[in-house]
């Protein structure tokens, strides 16, 4: 699977083994949780309900965000077996729905402090690209992810990370070099929009200099 240079998971962090519980469980993913929707300027011309959105390819807003040690380390999570989409895959720092009302940043610290127990400031995140349309569609389990997406960074972080372990299985900081490299050979043990920013903002095994 997965041979990174890593620094895994201290021993002293507690990692629960996961109770057998079907992907898509309740407490993984919140289909109530209210979503601005958008047009394809990214204005937001109602709102709507998670599920609805996810279930019918209703526009909405998601944020990828990437964090980084000041050795320029990434930190990747591994998602639990309880998300409906792209259970136990390798997948980028945090991934938040923007709430209504709510802005890019301000999801990006949310989605940072309830998956990794990370908190930061607004001023430290860092836009990497702008806004923009990405869509998943997957039938078999009635899955229709239609998004309008912004991929941001935090560079530096020294503090500590306390994963929530209903979200999130495992955490790894890994040289990001390894994980555009593990990707090539592996894609299928990644998240489709974790490989899709890498391509995106242009990341590749040997471009060092636009990692960090």
């Amino acid at each position: 699977m997965v041979a990174f240079d890593a620094t895994e998971l201290p021993s002293s962090w507690p990692v629960p083994a996961e109770p057998p519980v079907a992907p898509g469980g309740p407490a993984a993913d919140n289909e109530k949780e209210w979503l601005d929707v958008v047009n394809e300027k990214n204005e937001v011309v109602g709102k709507e309900l998670r599920g609805k959105c996810h279930k019918e390819g209703i526009l909405h807003r998601a944020v990828h965000v990437f964090l980084f040690r000041k050795d320029g380390s990434l930190l990747i999570q591994r998602r639990s077996a309880r998300k409906k989409l792209a259970p136990t895959c390798w997948d980028l720092s945090a991934a938040e729905h923007l709430s209504v009302g709510e802005s890019y940043l301000e999801a990006a610290r949310r989605g940072l402090q309830e998956e990794l127990g990370v908190s930061v400031d607004l001023a430290s995140i860092e836009v990497l690209d702008e806004p923009h349309e990405r869509r998943l569609q997957v039938p078999e389990i009635g899955v229709d992810d239609h998004e309008m997406v912004q991929a941001v960074a935090v560079r530096g972080y020294e503090g500590d990370v306390t994963p929530d372990f209903v979200e999130v299985s495992e955490v790894r900081w890994v040289d990001p070099r390894c994980v555009w490299a593990d990707m090539a050979g592996e894609p299928d043990s990644y998240t489709e929009w974790f490989r899709g920013q890498a391509m995106r903002l242009g990341w590749r095994s040997s471009a060092t200099a636009e990692l960090y």
